[in-house]
């Protein structure tokens, strides 16, 4: 690394597991420019800042307030499908699925081409649409992929929120109350919008549904990025 700096980071999305040493590497690299879509920019300043809040309650803290400010000035936000050359290499960011704001990164070099997914889905969620494909295949020199369930058969999703859904609505008609852990980036949101939809459609009985901690803030932010969601959320909320 000292002998071959880093000349820009290309960060795929929001999930801490891909931000929280974005500090640490800021830290030795204080110029790097850090390129990522507007929505992966607006919810790392999250992540970030969640990670510091728990990272100095629990005594070890992994950056200082300012070494955070710092990683934010250098944040570059991009939309999808735009060709950025200025760093000696080419890349795109295509939407990848998996999160608001995530993305698959296209990397040209040398005449040569690198396809990296990111962490990518191809099914739709009420607040992310599935990963983008191109109408004909594109030839790369070489795909770097994601391989979390690469070989595992997961049940379908209808089935996944069906079940959800049956078990809540069993527990609320009884009388109970139900309460969801939940990562607050993502599923949250999208918990939310399962359970919305299926009380307005009478799948559920209609009751109070309150979210709590870093959720909160995350689904904040995902209404003020109203415009980057799926349309059919779009036309729920104009409606």
């Amino acid at each position: 690394m000292g002998e071959h700096p880093p000349t820009a980071m290309v960060l795929t999305h929001a999930h801490l597991d891909h931000v929280a040493g974005l500090p640490v590497v800021i830290r030795r690299f204080p110029d790097l420019q850090i390129y990522c879509t507007e929505a992966t920019a607006r919810i790392a300043g999250l992540v970030l800042a969640d990670t510091l809040k728990v990272s100095t309650e629990q005594g070890f803290p992994m950056f200082t307030p300012g070494e955070l400010k710092r990683t934010l000035e250098r944040f570059q936000p991009l939309p999808y499908f735009d060709r950025v050359s200025d760093h000696g290499f080419a890349f795109t960011l295509f939407p990848s699925g998996h999160l608001l704001g995530a993305a698959s990164v296209m990397i040209e070099s040398g005449g040569r081409s690198v396809f990296h997914t990111g962490d990518v889905s191809n099914v739709d969620t009420p607040v992310v649409n599935a990963a983008w494909l191109p109408e004909q295949v594109t030839p790369v020199d070489a795909v770097v992929s994601e391989s979390t369930y690469g070989d595992t058969l997961l049940p379908s999703r209808k089935e996944q929120v069906r079940t959800f859904v049956a078990a809540i609505g069993e527990t609320l008609r009884g009388g109970g109350k139900v309460l969801i852990p939940s990562f607050a980036l993502g599923r949250a949101q999208e918990i939310t919008q399962i359970l919305q939809t299926s009380m307005a459609s009478g799948l559920l009985p209609s009751v109070p549904l309150y979210l709590d901690g870093l959720t909160r803030q995350m689904t904040q932010t995902y209404e003020e990025l109203l415009p980057l969601l799926p349309q059919a959320l779009q036309n729920r909320r104009k409606s």
